[in-house]
């Protein structure tokens, strides 16, 4: 099974949250839930740039869909009283879903085929800040 848009694998959410979820619960996280949870990510995404249909994937709509899909993940830990503190150190899992979607994809919901030239785009800097 894939996702809905394939913006992301199973394999690259598990890579960036360290995790192989089946080995956590083969039923919760199986393929085709965690795919869900994945289209769930993507059809946030595609409802803030405003689109229906699968966009070319770009560093940033990836970055985004894993962020973003790390965060369900993590909700469904708390949810069913999994230890968190397995996904606490995951890049981006306390930061805003709207802050993730406006760091990577941009503020004014510019869409994810738009690939900023000559520092048209200040997402970098914005990340940065949140960070440091």
């Amino acid at each position: 099974m894939v996702s809905t848009y394939g913006y992301i694998t199973i394999a690259l959410l598990e890579d960036y949250i360290g995790l192989d979820l089946s080995t956590i619960d083969s039923v919760v996280f199986s393929d085709a839930h965690v795919d869900a949870i994945i289209t769930s990510a993507e059809e946030i995404i595609n409802a803030y740039i405003g689109v229906s249909t699968a966009q070319t994937s770009t560093n940033g709509l990836v970055v985004c869909t894993k962020a973003i899909s790390a965060k369900l993940v993590f909700q469904i830990f708390k949810t069913l009283g999994y230890d968190t503190n397995l996904l606490e150190a995951v890049l981006f899992i306390n930061m805003p879903t709207k802050e993730i979607l406006d760091t990577f994809l941009g503020e004014s919901g510019v869409g994810a085929d738009s690939i900023p030239m000559s520092g048209a785009n200040n997402n970098l800097y914005n990340w940065y800040h949140w960070w440091y």
